[in-house]
């Protein structure tokens, strides 16, 4: 991931990130108006999950579910800069929030290993059909939980340092999870 040009790839993760977001919403929750807080949280938790696939951990002799303290901080970094400044573009402080505490009405409704697993497949799909490579994939979920958090901030739904906070959190929590065997 260090040689990936994201500015350059800009449009099309752009382009991945919408087609992405059409799997969240009611249908992903299967609530009549959605939950803006488990979309935030499995977008961002399937971003994490591309840190953690990354790196060369057999996943395979774990149990889904497992925490793992796999090294994926310089991924992490890089990927939060990459919310803050495209959060900043969307009228989002990039400085606060990012640690905010997630108040219990505010939480997903369904686990970390079972956001990835909903939506690991549609991410991937999704950057295929922009045409990019997996390399490029958390930055596509990292965006589209980013706009979740401007929506959720610009429509009264949410606030965004909650947005913030659940975003970074998410991240973390799919970077160290292990997942279910990913199915061809």
């Amino acid at each position: 991931m260090d040689t990936l040009d994201i500015a350059g790839h800009f449009p099309r993760i752009n382009w991945a990130a919408n087609l992405f977001l059409n799997n969240l919403g009611p249908a992903f929750t299967n609530t009549p108006d959605g939950h803006i807080e488990t979309d935030i949280a499995g977008a961002a938790s399937v971003a994490g999950l591309m840190l953690l696939r990354a790196t060369n951990v057999d996943l395979a002799k774990y149990t889904p579910g497992d925490v793992i303290l796999a090294d994926v901080y310089d991924g992490q970094k890089k990927l939060l800069d990459f919310m803050a400044n495209v959060g900043y573009t969307m009228g989002i402080d990039p400085t606060t929030g990012w640690s905010t505490p997630i108040p219990p009405e505010r939480q997903p409704l369904f686990a970390t290993l079972q956001l990835m697993q909903r939506l690991e497949r549609p991410l991937y799909e999704a950057c295929s059909q922009a045409g990019l490579a997996k390399d490029y994939c958390p930055y596509v979920a990292a965006l589209a939980a980013m706009k979740l958090v401007a929506a959720g901030a610009s429509l009264n739904l949410l606030d965004a340092d909650v947005g913030k906070g659940l975003a970074f959190y998410y991240i973390v929590a799919g970077s160290k999870t292990v997942p279910h065997p990913l199915e061809e």
